[in-house]
């Protein structure tokens, strides 16, 4: 029998499942795609139902609103904008997130045009989380991925704790109905050492006078294990985080549901958040009710499922409107998908609190266990530990570290290309860029479709340092350190543009042929500066849909393997072939890529991050 520990469980209070929404997608509330039907477009959306929400505070940064926009139409309580357009009584929560996760890849990203100054950073994210109507709010933090110098780790935990204190203070100077609920996030790159950091940051809040302040704290760089399924120590950090601090406050973790929410419960976390609802859904990932497993919307051929959201849709209607044989909106259906899978993790957590109000969580734990593997291995390296922790288990990696434009820069390097054709492709999070999911899709399809793989030439545009050949993605600067370029980064962008630019005048002789395949708008915008002196320069794929997942779409892969296969064609050429032997060169690159492309292999799980250095 696996006992819950931890002697204050019995008073736990139930545990509450945040859904991370977006509520700024527009000029208006009116707009917002496929956000618009979870919040309230549809009958069973999140505000219609009073569901408890968590929202990232600078989330508006993904949807191009202007900082005009954001002050007059925006910066008022987000509760009171919905319910004012769309006749609503929302009254739940409203949890907000600091954009800590934005910031930490764009240290030097300037907010200063939506009124968050450089100096006073922590405050203003502050008050904008106050300005929207936040019941709870968030500190400025800096998460811990795996993989983290030590040093930078320090330096994150230090800017976390003095965010903390500046929030806190900012708080105590507003008048007692204008305050609303501060959580500190917590983060530490063993249990060890998050229990100092929580140890610590309690000390302070003492020493200040601020407890009362502190309503509760919030335990985060949870999702990189999650996605790496290293749930042990998900267990671990949270019970550390839990024996650190009052038994009677409030334990929230970041990014974590599913199977692993009673476990997480048993250790004393209260609160929850997911976004994987809607991301799954995106890729029109549909939640097995039964095997919690995802299968693809396009495989089905009915609902299996009572949930009140799938009751009351036709499947087949949906997949002819998604297959476009039938008229409207797809972000309905991508809605439905989302509020579906939702509505599973709901189902979980429910259940879960039944078993807590009744005293019989272990019990509940022993049955998701025998319904679920990944559960079942977890509860069976917890019985073998006995349910102890060795704090000092988790190691700490040495890696990532802070670097800045200098320390990588190709025109500082002995570099001449060696092949005719250059082709640039973004970075991405994972190291070397070689090893990262959306290069070895490329180098794959391009393998199966091209003759002449030998005349391409790699090179990786990097929003921290620019063009980056493929024989320099193992020096030092390159694999130790997440960067990620955001469009709204002007200066960023124009960095990297300033370097390809001069990368092309120096190597464009070398070269015949350029071409750049980005779909991510702040790498695409960087291209499109550079083109205008480099005519030479062609930019795929040729579409208004820009985004990670365009990447990956079969038609704009089919115009890169068009124009490689005809550029490494005609590279054999002689160089006074005539126009007809080119057009007929083209016509048959053009039939041979297409019956290629039928077999092409696309990816089931769209999770590599392009765009970090």
């Amino acid at each position: 029998m696996f006992f819950v520990t931890i002697g204050h469980m019995k008073r736990q209070m139930e545990a509450i499942l945040y859904p991370v929404t977006c509520f700024i997608t527009g000029t208006t509330p009116n707009g917002g795609g496929i956000w618009k039907y979870i919040l309230h477009a549809s009958r069973h959306g999140l505000l219609r139902r009073n569901i408890p929400v968590l929202t990232q505070v600078l989330h508006f940064l993904d949807f191009r609103v202007s900082p005009r926009q954001l002050e007059n139409r925006w910066r008022k309580s987000l509760r009171e904008n919905y319910n004012g357009n769309f006749q609503l009584q929302y009254k739940a929560p409203i949890f907000t997130d600091s954009g800590g996760f934005t910031l930490m890849f764009d240290p030097d990203l300037d907010l200063s045009a939506y009124n968050i100054m450089p100096d006073q950073l922590a405050e203003g994210i502050l008050q904008l989380q106050i300005d929207l109507g936040a019941d709870l709010v968030t500190s400025l933090d800096y998460p811990i991925p795996p993989g983290l110098d030590i040093s930078e780790v320090e330096r994150r935990m230090v800017s976390t704790l003095d965010n903390a204190m500046r929030s806190a203070r900012y708080i105590a100077n507003l008048p007692q109905a204008q305050r609303p609920l501060l959580y500190v996030p917590i983060h530490g790159p063993t249990p060890e050492l998050l229990g100092k950091f929580v140890s610590t940051l309690l000390e302070r809040f003492e020493v200040e006078g601020l407890s009362s302040i502190l309503s509760g704290l919030a335990l985060g760089s949870m999702v990189p294990l999650r996605k790496t399924h290293r749930t042990e120590e998900i267990v671990k950090f949270t019970r550390a985080a839990r024996r650190s601090m009052p038994q009677e406050m409030p334990l929230h973790v970041f990014g974590v549901t599913g199977v692993l929410v009673p476990f997480l419960m048993a250790e004393g976390a209260n609160t929850f958040d997911t976004s994987s609802y809607v991301q799954n859904a995106r890729n029109l990932k549909y939640m097995n009710p039964v095997t919690r497993k995802s299968i693809s919307f396009r495989d089905m051929v009915e609902y299996n499922c009572n949930c009140i959201v799938c009751r009351e849709r036709n499947f087949h209607e949906d997949i002819a409107l998604m297959e476009g044989r039938k008229a409207g909106l797809r972000s309905e259906v991508y809605a439905a998908i989302a509020l579906h899978n939702l509505e599973q993790d709901f189902v979980l957590l429910n259940r879960a609190n039944e078993a807590l109000i009744n005293n019989e969580l272990s019990e509940y734990i022993e049955e998701v266990s025998s319904r679920f593997e990944g559960a079942r291995k977890l509860l069976a390296a917890l019985k073998a530990e006995d349910t102890t922790c060795d704090l000092k288990q988790v190691t700490v990696h040495q890696g990532i570290r802070m670097h800045k434009p200098e320390d990588f820069d190709i025109q500082e390097r002995n570099y001449t290309p060696q092949k005719p054709i250059c082709l640039l492709l973004p970075c991405s999070q994972e190291k070397p860029y070689t090893n990262s999911q959306s290069f070895r899709f490329i180098w794959k399809n391009l393998g199966d479709s091209i003759e002449r793989m030998d005349n391409i030439e790699i090179v990786f545009l990097s929003g921290l340092y620019g063009p980056v050949p493929e024989g320099y993605v193992e020096e030092d600067a390159v694999t130790t350190y997440d960067f990620l370029l955001h469009h709204y980064d002007q200066q960023g962008i124009e960095r990297i543009a300033a370097r390809l630019s001069q990368f092309l005048d120096e190597n464009k002789q070398y070269f015949e042929t350029i071409v750049a395949y980005m779909t991510l708008p702040a790498y695409r915008k960087a291209v499109r500066l550079v083109k205008k002196n480099h005519p030479e320069l062609l930019v795929l794929p040729e579409t208004k849909r820009l985004g990670q997942a365009s990447f990956y779409k079969k038609e704009n892969l089919y115009q890169l393997i068009e124009c490689l296969r005809f550029k490494v064609r005609t590279e054999a050429v002689s160089k006074d072939v005539d126009a007809q032997e080119l057009v007929e060169a083209k016509q048959n690159s053009s039939a041979h890529f297409q019956a290629a492309m039928e077999r092409c292999p696309l990816p089931c799980n769209i999770d590599d991050q392009q765009g970090f250095i």
